[in-house]
């Protein structure tokens, strides 16, 4: 299926949805290095489609997390928060990825300069009207890059910065302002565990649909009752739902405390073994403005013909991107030749598509 994506994208380069697409199965599938490059590529894509808009947080969001996660791109995530910055914003959740960035690189004193000025800037926009949880809150990517809601406060405590009494106290803030909303119920559930209140964290756990992060809390409720087999099972169905969220690392780390340390159900180095067959090293290709992918000219024999004569011509099309060009109905390229006509001479006039 990754390979389909990736020759659907050589076949239309310019189709924001499957070079998004593309970008999420690779993440899906943790190649994160492959899911990194793609969101670049859409980044890219998406300042050539809409060069005066700002980029939206569906794209710059999972292109910092798979950066997180990559084998050597977490400076990358620092780049793409100080982007987002330079454009006005603020994404508590972007903010975060670069402060744990900075810790996977090892530069503690850089991450405690971005926790704190997140802790400084959330106050700042926690205003009457702002102070009402997200309907796309943490770990769902979307929503405003200018507002800070209180379950994404309470997240941030909870697995970003792990402090518990600010967890919970943010946890229950938000869970009073929508005591329906079953992340706000997952992360109170949470904050409550991670205060040793596990019995009161129960009635959460069952009362609504589950979600990656309540699905955690109840692993560790498991474990607390010595269902260990259970929380295992529990562990990997919540990393299923968002391997790389902070959520799944954080079932990652208790499951390696059980030692049961976590296998991908499939083999990131096998997918890329087999998509290097098809594609090579260029697993995801470079941006190229489609005004620039290809020239095409008109090689004629001469340029002065007698009037009523034949004469031949060649119409030649050069590829000048990285990849092959495909030429198809579903394809940017669909192999429509135009040529119009400028003749001088005893005759002088213009023909348009000749």
């Amino acid at each position: 299926y990754l390979e389909r994506l990736r020759l659907a994208l050589r076949e239309n380069p310019s189709d924001m949805e499957t070079a998004i697409a593309f970008a999420q199965y690779a993440e899906q599938l943790q190649l994160y290095d492959v899911a990194a490059a793609a969101y670049g590529y859409c980044v890219d894509l998406f300042g050539y489609l809409y060069p005066s808009e700002v980029l939206p947080a569906r794209i710059y969001l999972p292109w910092a997390i798979s950066g997180y996660n990559s084998r050597k791109g977490q400076s990358k995530c620092l780049d793409i928060a100080k982007r987002i910055r330079e454009q006005g914003g603020f994404d508590l959740r972007l903010e975060a990825i670069a402060g744990k960035a900075a810790v996977k690189l090892g530069d503690i004193e850089l991450a405690t300069r971005t926790f704190k000025a997140i802790e400084e800037r959330a106050m700042q926009l926690l205003t009457l009207e702002g102070m009402k949880p997200s309907s796309d809150a943490p770990p769902t990517p979307g929503g405003s890059s200018q507002k800070v809601s209180l379950d994404q406060l309470a997240w941030f405590y909870c697995f970003a910065l792990p402090i518990p009494d600010r967890a919970l106290d943010w946890a229950n803030k938000a869970y009073k302002a929508d005591p329906n909303s079953p992340v706000t119920a997952a992360i109170l559930s949470y904050a409550l565990v991670m205060n040793k209140e596990t019995e009161s964290a129960k009635p959460l756990l069952s009362n609504y649909p589950p979600i990656q992060i309540s699905e955690v809390t109840l692993a560790l409720v498991q474990l607390a009752q010595g269902q260990t087999d259970l929380a295992i099972e529990t562990l990997h169905s919540a990393i299923a739902r968002d391997p790389g969220s902070f959520a799944a690392e954080r079932a990652k780390e208790i499951l390696g405390k059980q030692g049961q340390p976590y296998i991908p159900p499939v083999d990131p180095e096998a997918v890329l073994a087999s998509m290097a067959r098809v594609f090579g090293d260029a697993l995801v290709p470079a941006f190229t403005a489609p005004e620039q992918a290809i020239s095409a000219r008109l090689d004629l024999r001469g340029d002065t013909f007698p009037y009523g004569s034949e004469f031949t011509g060649i119409v030649a099309i050069a590829n000048n991107s990285s990849e092959p060009l495909v030429i198809s109905d579903d394809g940017l390229f669909k192999g429509n030749i135009r040529i119009d006509a400028k003749i001088s001479g005893d005759l002088d006039v213009n023909i348009p598509s000749l």
